[in-house]
């Protein structure tokens, strides 16, 4: 399976494959291909047992990845202690996604985990953001940092793998914001696709209505706070693709709306996280949209 690396990402992977120490914080955003690489070098460090890891049944690779509207508590970590207390002579890796959702309390049982590992078990936290962990942890652990591709690389890379034409490439790179792994999911998988279709279509339509307009469009989504912050996370995208084609042109009355407008999508955003009343969200966000 190809997976789009930036070469900076590539040489990191390369040297941490023979240098990987028990714990490592791998930080990027969502949808960069942080959990196929990882299989990957995985695979590198475990040759004889790579169709295994490829399709996931390999039992020394132990992957923690739970739907988006879950945390990660400390019954999953306790989980965990268990699992990495059966005796292996073969090393072992654990492997986060979305680390950040790792609740405190979760994260501070999980530094007694660390310490009491076996010495040949490998974790790997997979997270957005650094902050998103304790200090505690992060100073424990090895970073490996994922830097997004360039547009060109992004471009290139969907058009050669996926058959695609250039200008859908370009609409991916700025409605997933280059995010490679989620571009696949959406050009692989028919389900993903609709979603992100509709997506789109509703956040190019909430920029071009008017004040009531873009509240009727919000409204069937206020129930679902996931959905919501899906919208919102499509309209960021697409202010931010208008930032940059207005600032490349020297219109800067224009740059400097989208850049005010991208600040209240970023205010927003934090409210909906503070689970404050989706519907006063979404009045904060159309009252004060300008």
């Amino acid at each position: 399976m190809s997976v789009l690396l930036h070469p900076a990402t590539q040489i990191e992977l390369e040297r941490y494959t023979q240098q990987l120490s028990a714990v490592n914080v791998v930080v990027g955003p969502h949808g960069t291909g942080k959990t196929h690489a990882i299989r990957k070098l995985v695979i590198t460090r475990e040759p004889a047992f790579a169709e295994r890891i490829q399709n996931g049944t390999w039992e020394n690779l132990i992957h923690i990845d739970l739907p988006e509207e879950r945390s990660l508590g400390i019954d999953t970590i306790k989980e965990l202690e268990q699992l990495l207390q059966l005796h292996t002579t073969s090393n072992r890796y654990v492997l986060i996604s979305k680390s950040e959702r790792l609740t405190f309390e979760a994260q501070n049982a999980f530094l007694k985990t660390l310490e009491e590992s076996p010495a040949n078990t490998y974790v790997f936290l997979l997270v957005p953001h650094e902050e998103n962990l304790l200090q505690t942890i992060r100073s424990r652990a090895q970073i490996i940092r994922f830097h997004a591709p360039t547009k060109t690389e992004f471009i290139d890379w969907l058009t050669n793998t996926f058959n695609v034409t250039e200008q859908q490439a370009k609409e991916l790179y700025y409605t997933t914001e280059s995010a490679a792994e989620t571009s696949r999911e959406i050009l692989t998988n028919t389900e993903e696709k609709k979603k992100h279709d509709l997506l789109v279509t509703n956040a190019r339509a909430f920029l071009q209505k008017d004040t009531a307009g873009k509240l009727a469009l919000l409204e069937p989504h206020l129930k679902d706070r996931t959905e919501l912050t899906a919208i919102i996370s499509y309209i960021n995208r697409l202010c931010r693709a208008a930032l940059w084609a207005t600032a490349q042109s020297g219109r800067n009355e224009q740059a400097s709306a989208w850049s005010k407008r991208l600040l209240l999508l970023q205010e927003t955003e934090r409210l909906v996280e503070e689970n404050i009343n989706s519907r006063l969200v979404a009045a904060h966000l159309v009252v004060n949209w300008q």
